[in-house]
């Protein structure tokens, strides 16, 4: 018996041909080993043989356009693969790959011709076979189109519904964040999120009214004015403690920013879902309001404190000086004028009277007399007392700039006017080489955000600045300023109360008082008195 002889009669090509036909194609028949994971022909390459399994398995792949290669059937034996190629010679329309070591028979395009060209039963055979296997193959591939439709059908209703919670949920999150922001920038606080450098990487409201262009710049050099880090940072400590710090921040006065401020500041660790810090938030509050607030019920107190003192010791001294006076008087009226004695006895009662003088402003910080109001022009009580102060100080130049139709203030006129006096005496002692001197009055209205600052009521009010010059004051000095018995002057050449009486006399119009002044700069002293009513 022919070796392949009754195998090939029990393939399903062949399986209706008589012996004879079957024996002349197994005489063309060759006999091909492919070991496991063997290429066995790739799709689109030249379709030149036809193979029957005779042992072993492969696997038939389908590679479709950007898709990946898809698995059409895995073949044993008895069963056939490339059978168009017994036709033709077209392109290869799938990859064959051994799945084990397998064996085959393979009958090449040009031999099969032959033994069909000399036989109308295997040609009828072989075409019938084909037309079967096609119109199978394509049942086979419909089948697996629809069945990667209702695939594809699934994974799109499933990608929509995804898609569409996604879409949800980014709109969730940017409401979220919306609102989040609206939060923040309804805040009064400023607040920054700063990353590991103390970089700006985002800023609310409040923080970007305060500096337009914060975003991207260190912290310190938007709003602190440094050029490194402020001393004490809580959000700087923040990063390294990973625990939520407060520090107070003073930033004094400068040219971009008249006001002097005072900051609590607030450092958070911001970290990631690994624990890992990646930035700060910082919240920065401006307690100004509160620590003048803070500085003025202190003042308060110690000026009660110091007038009740200092009311008693007046009383005391003022008993004393006309004991003296009266002593001095009567040693004076029994000595002739020309007696070296008189003139002594003279000297003795103008020190008699400057102590009476330094009593009786004893008593005004004391007693904070209620004082006869009346409708003043505060133009010409500075122009007065300008031109005299002039003509006295030859090394001054005084530089006026009255506010033309300013509103008469409710005031009276030889109280306000020692203080302009006081005021102008000091910053005549800061300028020893002399200097210019600026007085300017100008009408304001405050609005509520201006009263907290300046602790006054809301309405209408003169504004009266004098501006000088000279050696300026550091911040110590300028908070004692209005302190009693507190003088930067030698002993002997001062006794701390002109302007501590000037603070209590506009303190007591309803007013306010303020000095704005640095080291080397000068100083501009700021009062604020209220408009009479019309």
């Amino acid at each position: 018996m022919i070796r392949y002889f009754q195998f090939l009669k029990n393939v399903y090509f062949f399986n209706s041909l008589s012996d004879g036909d079957i024996a002349n194609i197994e005489s063309v028949c060759l006999e091909k080993k492919f070991d496991e994971g063997a290429v066995i022909f790739q799709e689109g390459a030249p379709g030149d043989s036809f193979f029957i399994i005779l042992d072993g398995t492969v696997e038939i792949w389908k590679h479709y356009a950007d898709m990946e290669q898809d698995l059409l059937s895995v073949c044993g034996p008895g069963q056939s693969f490339g059978e168009l190629a017994i036709i033709d010679d077209s392109p290869r329309s799938a990859t064959v790959v051994a799945r084990e070591n397998v064996k085959l028979l393979s009958i090449t395009n040009d031999s099969f011709k032959k033994v069909m060209s000399g036989s109308n039963p295997i040609s009828l055979s072989i075409m019938r076979s084909i037309t079967s296997m096609i119109r199978r193959s394509n049942e086979t591939f419909i089948e697996n189109m629809k069945a990667k439709n209702r695939h594809l059908e699934r994974a799109y209703a499933q990608l929509k519904k995804e898609s569409k919670e996604r879409r949800r949920a980014e709109e969730d999150l940017r409401e979220s964040s919306r609102r989040l922001c609206s939060i923040l920038d309804s805040m009064p606080d400023m607040i920054l999120e700063l990353d590991k450098d103390m970089r700006i990487r985002w800023a609310n409201k409040a923080a970007l009214e305060r500096n337009s262009e914060a975003v991207d710049q260190f912290c310190y050099q938007a709003y602190w004015k440094g050029t490194q880090h402020c001393e004490g940072c809580p959000s700087l400590t923040a990063l390294t403690s990973g625990k939520i710090e407060m520090a107070a921040v003073y930033q004094p006065v400068s040219t971009s920013d008249p006001e002097e401020t005072y900051w609590e500041n607030i450092g958070i660790p911001l970290k990631d879902s690994r624990g890992e810090i990646t930035g700060v938030l910082e919240v920065a509050r401006n307690i100004t309001h509160r620590m003048k607030l803070e500085e003025g019920l202190r003042r308060a107190q110690k000026m009660k404190a110091i007038g009740t003192l200092a009311g008693g010791v007046a009383h005391e001294f003022n008993n004393l000086l006309m004991c003296i006076q009266g002593n001095v008087s009567l040693m004076m009226a029994n000595t002739d004028d020309n007696d070296p004695k008189y003139h002594r006895l003279k000297n003795i009662e103008q020190h008699v009277q400057y102590g009476a003088d330094l009593s009786k402003k004893l008593l005004d910080i004391a007693s904070r007399k209620k004082f006869k109001i009346e409708k003043t022009d505060m133009n010409n009580i500075l122009r007065n007392i300008a031109e005299s102060f002039e003509d006295e100080k030859k090394k001054i130049r005084i530089r006026e700039k009255y506010a033309p139709n300013l509103w008469n203030v409710e005031a009276e006129p030889q109280q306000i006017s020692k203080v302009i006096s006081d005021i102008l005496q000091n910053a005549w002692q800061a300028m020893p080489g002399g200097g210019d001197l600026r007085i300017e009055t100008e009408n304001v209205i405050l609005n509520a955000n201006d009263c907290r600052k300046a602790r006054l009521k809301n309405g209408r009010y003169v504004k009266i600045c004098v501006a000088d010059n000279g050696i300026g004051m550091d911040p110590g000095i300028r908070q004692q300023i209005f302190d009693p018995f507190f003088t930067t002057k030698a002993i002997g050449n001062g006794n701390g109360l002109s302007l501590s009486a000037a603070y209590s006399i506009i303190d007591d119009h309803g007013g306010s008082i303020y000095v704005y002044s640095e080291k080397g700069k000068g100083s501009i002293f700021e009062i604020l008195l209220p408009c009479a009513e019309k």
